[in-house]
């Protein structure tokens, strides 16, 4: 935890994060014992001290206490925003991230609204779970980097069925940190109490520019309308690093639109995707978990170094339970695949990783 250490209280803790990797488990009562290690101790501190310090650390200063009460009350927000403002070095980060604070929906679109058109990079930091209500329209020339400072997600809110983003031609956008410390999640749910995701219209991801995604993940989509691909639709040039897929669906039923149940690549876009996980996608005729088509010999894709588990194209006459390849003239490189458990038909459950 490098500037943050705390030793057990009374066995208990709620909503505490306790280990290098950030989890939260406000269930364990008996969570490691960590010892102080440095000047910087957090136990039971007033709120007011908290607020004020993550406003301004230089000018509230932590006080210098030994961590011996319990922690509760602490709540896994205030967590994040302390955890990224402090020295992690010794858990392999800086934990800080940059940009503007970014922790509702209303900020969000206000600053992608407003961002720069002449490729000038504008950078949000996620600071809050926060609701979709609108989709966000990124305009060719701008450059969006959304990143964020803790665990956070950015679930659909009630009865919004669009895609949370579409990133038009001209237009780059970035989506998670480099470092992987933190995870952004976009979710399909409209909190992590629900068990299912709405049956939405689209995918969270439209894309015709250029895309990178990195460290996040992205669950419980379901895509059942005119645009394929559960999780993401791209025809431009897409980056997909260190992502998992979980618990998405194109759920249309058309022997020539259920396609994609996690991500749909097409026409002349490059995709790379490594080192991505790839689990309970499904989806109605092609590709449970991806779907790789395209029209032109511009188009090149790879895929490296992924996990694709209980992935499903459900229709009898489904193609490739893991992997579709299809009307494809350009060029694809799949290496290094970890592959099990992916069907085709509902119905008899045959086992098939790729098709062409």
């Amino acid at each position: 935890f490098g500037a943050i250490n705390y030793s057990r209280a009374n066995g208990l803790y709620s909503n505490c994060y306790y280990d290098s990797s950030k989890i939260n488990n406000p269930n364990d009562s008996n969570p490691p014992e960590i010892n102080p290690q440095t000047t910087s101790e957090l136990c039971n501190l007033d709120s007011s001290i908290l607020s004020n310090w993550l406003i301004d650390p230089s000018r509230y200063p932590l006080p210098n206490i030994v961590a011996t009460d319990n922690l509760e009350g602490i709540s896994k927000s205030v967590w994040n925003d302390i955890l990224a403002k402090v020295d992690t070095s010794s858990s392999g980060g800086s934990g800080t991230v940059t940009g503007t604070p970014v922790s509702d929906f209303s900020t969000l679109q206000t600053n992608i609204a407003n961002a720069h058109t002449d490729g000038t990079v504008t950078e949000l930091c996620l600071t809050n779970d926060i609701n979709m209500t609108e989709y966000l329209n990124i305009k060719s020339g701008q450059n969006i980097v959304l990143k964020t400072n803790g665990n956070y997600s950015i679930y659909r809110g009630s009865g919004f069925t669009g895609s949370f983003f579409k990133v038009n031609s001209g237009a780059t956008f970035k989506l998670g940190n480099d470092d992987g410390i933190y995870k952004i999640t976009l979710d399909g749910r409209t909190s992590s109490s629900e068990t299912e995701g709405l049956s939405a219209s689209y995918p969270f991801i439209e894309q015709e520019g250029t895309l990178t995604v990195s460290n996040c993940i992205m669950q419980y989509n379901k895509s059942g309308g005119s645009v394929l691909g559960g999780a993401i639709y791209s025809e431009g040039t897409t980056t997909i690093t260190n992502t998992s897929f979980m618990n998405n669906a194109n759920t249309f039923e058309n022997t020539s639109q259920g396609f994609g149940g996690a991500i749909y690549l097409s026409n002349d876009g490059n995709a790379t995707i490594s080192n991505c996980t790839f689990e309970n996608n499904t989806t109605y005729q092609r590709g449970g978990a991806i779907y790789i088509g395209g029209s032109t010999s511009n188009t090149v894709i790879t895929v490296s170094g992924s996990t694709f588990k209980n992935n499903i194209a459900t229709n009898s006459t489904g193609k490739g339970g893991a992997i579709c390849v299809s009307s494809l003239y350009g060029t694809v490189s799949l290496t290094s695949l970890t592959c099990s458990a992916n069907y085709v038909d509902n119905a008899t459950l045959t086992s098939e990783d790729i098709a062409y």
